[in-house]
């Protein structure tokens, strides 16, 4: 091994995405390709009396129109599949019913994508309608309790005796916190391009899995895995909204194949709020008991959360709450509001966002209660062991990461008292929040590494790089394993024809391609040594392949002996040698070449933590909120790459700024149609609300986990920013803040 693990480097596909050689799936040219629009509705609930698509029938440039009416049908219709992903168990186009405003209630085909937009404005449609629950409050008075989260694990969690708890108690904190609805918003648009050669389907599809939508394909359309194909090669951003199956990319197939031309549907801004999914609008019930030492003897922690009409689905807010702090009675459940929107679906910080800003608020009011500093107050209640089981975790560097974050932001140096610091006229505040993500269990991954005479290397797996780094990294363990500069290896991804690799979700994908990948290192090095050991003409010449490494791309034996990589296999008349690696988190089995690799399978007790610590500004007389300074500190297992890895971290904050800040919702109570579906209305953060982000690693070797130790980052670093500002709101002003975003006029000073 090198020491390339762990360095900052750059994207190897950096180059292609800035110069525009990157293409993108809506970039993807097909001949003879037709462009694709939704039309949709204006109603949220109801049934379609009528639809005249006359009009659009005989605009320019327009193929076909198809309806409820003359849609083909699925083979099946969905079903929400958290195995299969499938996003919602109800497909558009399929049946008269209207269940969302926005519902596409047509598609239109045409000849340019401009033609096409212009014509679905001129279908109109008649409906029976019914009145519209909009809202989270006006779903509640339906409200039901959830017996599974996403239909398989099991929703209500108790252990101990609540009441008993409480009673002991000689503090109580009670207090209910609001998240409101969130849209992922990526810069790219989802698209999906499908053409169909004779029998088999061909689908350029904006995925976090193409084998996901490969399987969905199969289910809905009736066709055998070998039959369809979907590519992936570069994605521009998702947080999540491209990790489900929607049923627009069914549909599209369905239109090619009636057509018999390539059909490309590009989702349009305001249509990515109403067709794939979103963060639901949810209500958290927090109730803390603990001793006036700190010590805590209870916690309650109950959700309500919008669903859809058709999926009783929501995040799971809770799990957090069951597990980071050491407190023998915990009660969580969940309740779901029916309401006419989509079903919800997985966000970036998935559960563990919108939870921990409910727990670690309510812990810092318990440490305001009982003049205890915010972060002595965790440190009393850590949990040194799970406290659901009493397993020992795999590995825990969250002290460590309290210790580096409070030392990155000058913690110790601040006034504790409640509005006492100011700078200009600006009344300044400190917070903290902790960020936690479980380390999931991964699917089946296979890679192929392939060395050419030449002494080039080629990675080929069929997994995705939405962003985050994954080419790079699957070049970069190679190169480790090696000993080879990094640019003498390509890779190649994002294609059910490669072999076949797990979805990019759940930060899972980094630990799933590095173990594959240096698997695959690992088994052409003992390929290598066992071919070379048997030549004549080669210095390792009945030397023992056991004892053979790699290093500065040659096989090296300990008394010195050293052979190319690729003048191995033009001795043998070889131009290309192939090695094939699966990794099998569930049995914790490794495989490559002949060789094995077996880990104990690892318990639930893996987690990814960290500490965000913030600096806030808030102008009195307007209530303006400056995020000053960000600071955090972050135990993930190993880092492959510090750089992406940083920039992994220092995204999720921008996220969380927006979380605390600016993002939310809005719904017309009336219509239930939303109010701020673009760009223009649904508010992020620009640079100019983004401050100084600093970010420290507590690396830790979990051997447990995975072949190399990696616990995956990608999730965790939205979690903790959003309480962290809105302690340091609290710091600065005294008002406390439970609902998000925090706006202006919750914080205006009033005479």
């Amino acid at each position: 091994m090198t020491s390339l693990i762990g360095r900052g480097r750059n994207r190897i596909d950096g180059p292609v995405k800035v110069t525009g050689e990157a293409r993108y799936s809506a970039d993807i040219r097909v001949a003879g390709l037709v462009h694709a629009v939704f039309a949709t509705s204006t109603v949220a609930a109801g049934r379609i009396r009528r639809v005249d698509v006359a009009a659009a029938e005989h605009a320019a440039g327009v193929l076909a129109v198809f309806t409820h009416e003359t849609m083909p049908r699925l083979a099946r219709q969905p079903v929400f599949d958290l195995a299969n992903v499938t996003g919602m168990s109800f497909s558009f186009l399929q049946d008269d019913r209207i269940v969302f405003a926005g519902q596409p209630i047509a598609m239109v085909l045409a000849d340019t994508r401009e033609q096409a937009l212009s014509a679905a404005e001129l279908v109109e449609a008649e409906y029976d309608e019914d009145t519209p629950v909009a809202t989270l409050a006006d779903g509640e008075r339906h409200a039901h309790d959830v017996e599974l989260l996403f239909g398989v694990m099991p929703a209500a969690y108790a252990r101990g005796d609540i009441e008993a708890g409480l009673g002991r108690a000689e503090v109580q904190i009670s207090a209910s916190y609001s998240y409101p609805a969130h849209r992922h918003h990526p810069i790219e648009l989802a698209s999906t391009t499908a053409a169909w050669d004779r029998a088999r389907l061909t689908v350029y599809d904006t995925t976090q899995g193409v084998s996901m939508t490969q399987i969905n394909l199969c289910e809905l359309l009736d066709l055998e895995p070998e039959d369809v194909r979907v590519v992936s090669r570069f994605l521009g951003g998702s947080f999540g909204v491209k990790g489900t199956f929607w049923m627009h990319t069914a549909l599209t197939a369905l239109a090619a194949r009636e057509v018999g031309r390539p059909v490309k549907l590009v989702i349009t801004r305001d249509q990515m709020t109403t067709t794939m999914g979103y963060r639901e609008e949810q209500r958290q019930d927090m109730t803390l008991g603990a001793t006036r030492e700190g010590k805590l003897t209870a916690i309650r922690h109950h959700k309500l959360g919008a669903t859809s009409m058709v999926d009783d689905i929501v995040e799971h807010s809770c799990n957090a709450t069951t597990l980071l702090y050491a407190c023998d009675n915990v009660d969580t459940a969940y309740r779901v509001a029916p309401t006419n929107a989509m079903t919800p679906t997985f966000m970036r910080g998935v559960g563990h966002s919108s939870g921990l800003f409910a727990l670690e608020s309510a812990i810092d009011e318990l440490a305001d209660e009982l003049g205890i500093d915010p972060i002595e107050i965790r440190l009393r209640n850590h949990a040194d062991v799970d406290p659901r089981s009493g397993a020992p975790w795999t590995s825990k560097s969250l002290k460590e990461c309290y210790a580096r974050g409070a030392e990155m932001i000058g913690w110790h140096d601040r006034d504790p008292a409640v509005g006492a610091m100011r700078e200009d006229g600006w009344l300044i505040g400190y917070g903290m929040g902790t960020a936690l993500h479980p380390v999931p269990p991964r699917e089946r991954t296979e890679l192929r590494l392939r060395l050419y005479a030449s002494g080039q290397l080629r990675v080929e797996f069929g997994g995705q790089d939405l962003g985050t780094g994954t080419y790079t990294l699957a070049a970069l363990v190679v190169a480790d394993a090696l000993g080879v500069p990094i640019d003498a290896v390509e890779v190649e991804l994002g294609d059910t024809d490669l072999p076949r690799t797990g979805n990019s979700t759940g930060a899972t994908h980094a630990a799933a391609v590095s173990s594959a990948a240096h698997l695959a290192a690992q088994g052409l090095i003992h390929r290598l040594a066992a071919i070379a050991t048997t030549q004549a003409r080669s210095p390792l010449h009945q030397a023992d392949p056991d004892a053979i490494t790699a290093r500065d791309g040659r096989l090296r034996h300990p008394d010195g002996r050293t052979d190319r990589l690729g003048d191995v296999l033009a001795r043998a008349s070889l131009m290309t040698l192939d090695v094939m690696s699966e990794w099998d988190p569930a049995s914790g089995l490794g495989t490559a070449a002949g060789t094995e690799r077996r880990l104990a399978v690892h318990p639930a007790s893996a987690f990814s933590y960290g500490a965000w610590f913030a600096i806030v500004a808030v102008e009195p007389d307007f209530g303006l909120v400056r995020v000053r300074r960000l600071a955090g500190a972050f135990a993930a297992g190993r880092i492959l790459n510090e750089k992406t890895a940083a920039s992994q971290i220092r995204g999720g904050a921008i996220m969380g700024i927006g979380q605390a800040l600016l993002e939310a919702t809005t719904t017309d109570p009336a219509t239930a149609r939303i109010l701020n579906p673009g760009l223009n209305e649904y508010l992020l953060p620009t640079h100019a609300d983004v401050p100084l982000i600093d970010v420290a690693f507590v690396e830790e070797r979990d051997e447990q986990i995975n072949i190399l130790g990696v616990k995956g980052i990608g999730e965790l670093p939205v979690s903790g920013v959003a309480p962290a500002i809105a302690s340091a709101v609290y710091h600065a002003t005294g008002r406390r803040i439970r609902d998000l975003p925090i706006r202006p006029e919750m914080l205006i000073q009033q005479d």
